[in-house]
C-alpha cells in the first residue's frame, strides 16, 4: 500500500463510526481525505473511477462495523516429501 493510500485508509479507521452511520454495506472511494463516492460494488467503485481518476491514487473500502471487511488471512498448504 502507497503511503497515499495509507492516509486514505487512516481516514477511513477515523471515520468508520460515521461512515458505517450514511454508508454501511456500501463500497466507499476514498482520495484527499474525502468521500468521492459509495457504490453497491467493488467492480463497480473501481471501474467508474477510474474514468476520473487514475488506478492507485484512491482507495476503495468496504464500509462496515469492526475489523472483518479489511482483515484478510491467507493460509498456504505445504507438502512436505
Amino acid at each position: 500500500m502507497t503511503d497515499s493510500l495509507k492516509d486514505e485508509f487512516a481516514f477511513y479507521l477515523k471515520h468508520q463510526d460515521e461512515l458505517v452511520e450514511q454508508y454501511d454495506g456500501r463500497y466507499v472511494v476514498i482520495k484527499d481525505g474525502e468521500v468521492l463516492d459509495a457504490y453497491d460494488d467493488e467492480f463497480t467503485a473501481i471501474s467508474e473511477t477510474q474514468k476520473s481518476h487514475q488506478l492507485g491514487t484512491f482507495l476503495v473500502q468496504k464500509v462496515s462495523r469492526g475489523t472483518a471487511d479489511y482483515t484478510q488471512s491467507f493460509h498456504s498448504r505445504v507438502v512436505f516429501s
